[in-house]
């Protein structure tokens, strides 16, 4: 197989002379639904947004958005923290007060209209020593960064890259941000082929492959840590329940791993496909758990620490992605059926995922024992 070709794109816009100048309105429609854009900051925190004391590592996770016409569009969120300096100052002035009462005096007789001062913050770009009564802390941003085509491992990489000089210059941001924004909508996706395509962003380089074929999509994103997460007997359990349909939810404490091994699997058994009749949702929030009760197929993505929750729902099939298990759980009425028909207790939590055929998972499970991986799973969501 001959390697992709590489393929550099530099444009040029000239503006024609011209006498008279005549203003010029062109309407771009955007490719991405409004429906979609109006729902991507209810994804952007999936555990609500935290201000920290110290500053945390910047992490990433992906999104698939499905529309109401079953058009999927992909995306790629990576939230860093950029430090603020929080005052109180008086409402009347631009010194800040700092009121020393009576230990001796009662501060119940104090009404809040008394306090006449405000909590006021800004950027902190000196990194110095703080006045005092100024606290510093770290507010979370959310980049996201919006795809018809699922480069999930490119937008991670051009993320972090802005990120990173988001940071050297903090008060250039708006103007890092339009920078990377021009690059990226310029540059175009090659077709499925042999073309690949090269661009450049500031003095980092970035490559986007092209699928193997005009009938499958493109895969950036590390399919190997599966086989990381999970046993052979587990990955077949999984593999089942996807094709039998059945309602399947993911627990993971990291957001990247979560998505990669749902997506993953999701690659795994093509030529068929999650329908787009069917819910796929990698990253629930926590504010939306209900949705798990909801009546038919689907494929949904929790964080660990509402483990407890899932549980309650009867019907579920479970994957815990940190403890590599795959649990259902019980339906009450089934689980009676079961057990009546002669189903003993210990099989009966599973008895109605039907196992692979024996020859393809021997198969399979070769093909895992040669294959030997040695990544880092927490380098998902760096």
């Amino acid at each position: 197989m001959f390697p992709p070709m590489m393929l550099s794109r530099h444009m040029s816009i000239r503006q024609p002379n011209t006498k008279k100048k005549t203003p010029v309105t062109i309407n771009i429609e955007s490719p991405v639904s409004e429906e979609v854009i109006k729902s991507i900051p209810t994804f952007c925190f999936p555990d609500d947004m935290k201000i920290e004391c110290y500053k945390p590592e910047s992490k990433v996770h992906y999104l698939v958005l499905t529309d109401m016409s079953g058009d999927n569009t992909y995306a790629t969120c990576v939230t860093f923290y950029r430090p603020f300096i929080v005052e109180k100052r008086h409402k009347y002035s631009d010194i800040m007060v700092i009121m020393e009462r009576d230990s001796d005096s009662d501060d119940s007789d104090q009404s809040p209209e008394d306090d006449q001062s405000n909590i006021y913050m800004s950027l902190d770009t000196a990194y110095g020593n703080l006045k005092f009564g100024a606290k510093r802390c770290y507010i979370p941003h959310c980049c996201v960064l919006i795809s018809k085509h699922p480069y999930f491992s490119v937008m991670k990489d051009c993320l972090s890259s802005m990120v990173h000089k988001v940071e050297e210059d903090p008060e250039g941001m708006t103007q890092c941000v339009k920078q990377f924004a021009h690059v990226l909508t310029m540059t175009p996706v090659p077709p499925a082929g042999n073309v690949a395509i090269e661009f450049n962003i500031s003095v980092n380089e970035f490559t986007l492959y092209p699928p193997e074929s005009a009938d499958r999509p493109v895969v950036d994103i590390p399919l190997h840590l599966v086989f990381l997460c999970f046993q052979d007997d587990e990955i077949f359990k999984i593999l089942s329940a996807m094709l039998v349909e059945e309602r399947i939810v993911f627990l993971s404490s990291n957001f990247a791993l979560l998505f990669i091994v749902m997506e993953s699997f999701r690659y795994f058994i093509l030529p068929f496909t999650w329908s787009s009749r069917f819910t796929y949702v990698p990253v629930l929030p926590a504010k939306s758990l209900e949705l798990l009760e909801a009546p038919g197929t689907f494929m949904m993505g929790c964080h660990a620490i509402h483990k407890k929750e899932v549980e309650q729902v009867e019907g579920l099939v479970i994957v815990d992605i940190d403890a590599g298990t795959v649990t259902m759980n019980q339906n009450s009425d089934l689980y009676e059926e079961a057990l009546s028909n002669g189903h003993s207790e210990g099989t009966a939590d599973i008895f109605d995922i039907p196992n692979i055929p024996v020859e393809a998972a021997k198969v399979f499970s070769s093909v895992c024992k040669r294959a030997r991986y040695q990544y880092d799973i927490a380098d998902s969501q760096r």
